[in-house]
């Protein structure tokens, strides 16, 4: 008998573009993969990195408690029930099995799933494909908009589909000093649902320079908690999350938990790393910003800044291979040291290895390249990886080399084999 709906299905673009091209070619195929649980999200998520073509599957091929999920394409009219395909699976008793059926209708675009667990079935929730357009099949209804005079030149300029999807969106961001602010006010401004802000620093005097939301009044507090407050203050819809724990800790990753994109604006290799691995778990989109003054070796000042946005998935790309840590030694060190363990050499201080500061209108450049990738990724015209190397040259104005990416041969971070 079927139930509520408990469970949604999340899949990388990557690994679902080539495995729903062929089934379609090959209706009698089934593909398998192997189900990891989220339980923080909402509805749970059940989530699958890849899949392999079998022209069988069943319940003895996984381990006893193991999830695991089968993806068809069979054609004809669909049916009411999963029975057919229990009796044909044969899931262990223990197992949670999700039966996916896609294909059907005139445009071949509606779908049918089934969660079975322990002799209960439920209907599927909906499963969303990671990437281009960002889409989203379920059965929850779409919350109306309360407030259409509000949001409607963001509206106008997003077009009605990209804007539902960017107003039902949770973002992380983490970092949430001089870019992290900048982002966090422009996703208010283009009416995302929620964001989660992770900063354990409190603001100094040489933060009041970069973070446009804070003032004097905010010195010595945590950051996340005043760059929260004052986005509260323009936007009392928003639901904000600040959290001040270290992003290892077990309170940050569940605060996390949702999160349809993450952001890194931070200056260390650790945080980008953990972050990138998050993301790839997850099967999230992580947006990474570094921007910066230096001292070029020849004396001259160089306004440069890295923007990244990495999808999920096999071969996709990600800061190990995209060019996203300068110490990956030293960021695995401080990702696996235990708690207490000697630093593998002393903190660098912020302007170390030539740096000279930051500016506002750099930060902006960088910050506003990030976010209309991520609206590009939405609304589905941005179809992989990109990278953009923004520099600022005196008196000749701004250089822009962008590009789409992959990852590297044999990186460890985005599973490319």
């Amino acid at each position: 008998m079927e139930t509520l709906c408990e469970f949604e299905l999340a899949v990388p673009y990557t690994s679902w573009r080539p495995t729903a091209m062929a089934l379609s070619a090959n209706r009698a195929q089934l593909a398998v993969g192997t189900l990891h649980r989220d339980p923080r999200r909402e509805p749970s998520g059940l989530l699958v990195e890849q899949f392999q073509l079998t022209p069988q599957a069943a319940g003895a091929e996984f381990p006893p408690m193991g999830d695991w999920i089968v993806l068809a394409a069979p054609g004809g009219e669909p049916p009411g029930n999963p029975d057919a395909w229990i009796s044909r699976l044969e899931p262990r008793f223990a197992q949670l099995l999700v039966v996916l059926l896609v294909g059907y209708g005139p445009t071949h675009g509606d779908w049918r799933g089934w969660v079975i667990e322990r002799g209960r079935v439920q209907p599927l929730a909906g499963f969303r494909i990671v990437g281009p357009g960002m889409i989203h099949a379920g059965r929850l209804p779409a919350r109306p908009d309360d407030s259409p005079e509000r949001w409607s030149r963001v509206r106008g300029a997003l077009g009605e589909r990209t804007f539902a999807k960017v107003r039902g969106s949770k973002v992380a961001v983490i970092g949430c000093s001089r870019s992290g602010t900048l982002i966090a006010a422009e996703l208010a401004a283009l009416g995302v649902r929620e964001l989660a802000l992770l900063d354990g620093d409190k603001i100094e005097p040489h933060n009041l320079d970069g973070m446009i939301l804070a003032s004097e009044t905010d010195l010595g507090q945590p950051k996340a908690i005043a760059l929260g407050r004052r986005l509260v203050e323009f936007r009392p819809d928003l639901l904000v999350t600040a959290v001040t724990t270290p992003f290892a800790s077990r309170e940050s990753a569940a605060r996390l938990a949702g999160s349809d994109l993450i952001v890194t604006c931070v200056d260390r290799d650790t945080p980008r790393l953990r972050a990138a691995r998050w993301a790839r778990e997850q099967i999230v989109p992580h947006l990474d910003i570094g921007a910066g003054v230096t001292r070029a070796a020849t004396g001259e000042r160089q306004l440069a800044a890295d923007v990244r946005l990495l999808l999920p998935g096999p071969g996709a790309g990600c800061v190990l291979c995209c060019g996203g840590l300068g110490d990956r030694a030293q960021a695995e060190y401080e990702l696996h040291a235990p708690r207490g363990a000697l630093p593998r050499r002393p903190e660098e201080a912020w302007n170390a290895r030539g740096r000279l500061g930051s500016l506002i209108p750099l930060n902006s450049l960088a910050v506003s390249t990030g976010v209309q990738s991520w609206l590009d990724l939405v609304e589905g015209s941005l179809r992989a990886s990109v990278w953009h190397r923004l520099r600022w040259v005196p008196g000749r104005g701004l250089d822009v080399n962008a590009g789409l990416v992959a990852g590297a041969t044999g990186c460890g971070g985005c599973g490319t084999a």
